[in-house]
């Protein structure tokens, strides 16, 4: 799923969030990187309160 894109400023790249369903970074890197061209890629790794948070809200 895409969270969102935004365009990084005085330059010609977009930086853009997705959220993975699948298991594996790999194959989803490969298979954006045939569609893009990827200069960067970063985990991000919820932090404790983030999953205390969606666990109250129920939506774990």
């Amino acid at each position: 799923d895409m969270l969102s894109t935004t365009e990084v400023a005085d330059t010609p790249y977009h930086c853009t969030r997705l959220k993975l369903k699948s298991p594996s970074v790999r194959e989803s890197i490969a298979v954006a990187n045939e569609a893009v061209e990827l200069r960067s890629f970063r985990e991000v790794i919820p932090s404790m309160n983030d999953i205390f948070i969606r666990a109250v809200e129920g939506s774990l």
